[in-house]
């Protein structure tokens, strides 16, 4: 679960992805105030939609027929032509009716410059015959045949199924959305009132006893998520964005795309390649580390060290190293702590290693075949190598 703050730091993230932020929680408890307060903090527009209380034509617009004869879709006023503030659009009729007579006066077409957040709110309450142009929305920033300008952001929120009348997402748009958690803490919830509303007797009353703030449970279901290829993206893509935060803040961000056991192990895996890495292995050093990863069984740790390993060697000639990650004066060392770390490893992984060196390297004097150390180390492994490939080395 993210609490106000967590999620006003997570959201802007998710611009940089692919993904469309989802705001998944009980009604009343602040998402929209939290998009408003996160549109005024980056100076960009808000326009809030009320999905559930739009009809279709409020939200993909009306066709008109042209001077030729062709049909051609107008799309609806509230789309991003204005110069900034905070409209809501679906609250009802009279508000709607305001909203049109603005974006018809001198403003049509103006866009803000710093760009803008469309709010989606009760997504999945909405008209069955808007779900797909909400589709088209959510994943092309399109209607029809207007595009929501680069600079606008599309953030959305939902009701979990439990207690609410709602449609279920289907796989491939549960894939599209970075789904968050929200439950603001009841201390967040007091300062935002004391803020609009100044001390009250009755935020006193509710610092007496903070159960009175009613939140609602947290046992939000998603069901799947799925490691695609654009997940994997939006995972580095995220993972580059927060990898200097806290551990905590990681498993929230990363879980809004992956289940909680593939981020722990995720997570994990980075710890343990902080703990022990290529580099470290040239050096000869953590040698106790290395041997109780391999009694761990963590290939994933090992095979990651074996790759880079295996990229750097396979670009490296002996005594022709300039500079590089091995430098001349270590390059016995290095290549003799490499091939400890290899002999101490399941076969399988040297095997690895063996593969990233290019083929000619096997008669090349001037690769680490050729290194005495190598060769007589390594030479039962080189043997089965040879023997499964039907190479001489």
């Amino acid at each position: 679960m993210m609490n106000f703050e967590e999620t006003m730091k997570a959201i802007p993230l998710f611009f940089k992805t692919k993904l469309v932020p989802l705001l998944l929680g009980h009604t009343g408890i602040g998402k929209t105030e939290l998009v408003k307060q996160l549109a005024a903090t980056l100076g960009l527009d808000a326009i809030v939609i009320h999905v559930a209380q739009l009809e279709p034509s409020d939200f993909v617009g009306l066709y008109q027929t042209t001077e030729d004869g062709r049909t051609r879709n107008c799309p609806p006023n509230w789309l991003p032509y204005k110069d900034g503030g905070v409209i809501e659009v679906g609250k009802n009729q009279e508000k709607l009716s305001k909203v049109v007579k603005f974006l018809a006066n001198e403003h049509a077409g103006v866009i803000n410059p710093k760009g803008g957040i469309v709010f989606l709110d009760e997504i999945n309450r909405g008209h069955e015959d808007i779900r797909q142009a909400l589709y088209q929305l959510l994943t092309d920033k399109r209607i029809h045949t207007y595009q929501l300008p680069d600079n606008y952001h599309i953030v959305a929120a939902a009701n979990p199924s439990e207690g609410y009348e709602v449609y279920e997402f289907d796989v491939a748009l549960v894939n599209r959305f970075a789904w968050i958690r929200f439950r603001p803490d009841v201390q967040e919830t007091i300062k935002y009132l004391e803020s609009k509303h100044g001390n009250s007797a009755v935020t006193s009353w509710i610092k007496t006893d903070k159960a009175l703030v009613e939140m609602g449970d947290e046992n939000f279901k998603i069901d799947g998520m799925k490691f695609t290829p654009r997940t994997f993206e939006n995972m580095i893509l995220l993972y580059n964005e927060i990898k200097d935060d806290q551990k905590k803040f990681q498993h929230m961000v990363l879980e809004t795309i992956a289940v909680p056991e593939k981020v722990q192990s995720f997570i994990s895996f980075q710890e343990e390649l902080k703990h022990c890495n290529w580099e470290d292995v040239l050096a000869g050093k953590k040698k106790d580390k290395v041997e109780q990863l391999v009694k761990d069984k963590r290939l994933d740790v090992l095979s990651t060290i074996v790759a880079s390993l295996g990229e750097l060697f396979a670009k490296y000639e002996v005594g022709k190293s300039e500079n590089g990650a091995i430098p001349r004066e270590k390059e016995k060392e290095y290549i003799k702590n490499a091939v400890n770390f290899l002999d101490v490893i399941p076969d399988e992984l040297v095997t690895t290693f063996l593969d990233y060196l290019p083929r000619e390297f096997l008669n090349n004097k001037g690769c680490i075949f050729a290194d005495p150390y190598f060769r007589t180390k390594m030479a039962a492994k080189l043997g089965k190598y040879a023997k499964l490939y039907k190479d001489k080395v």
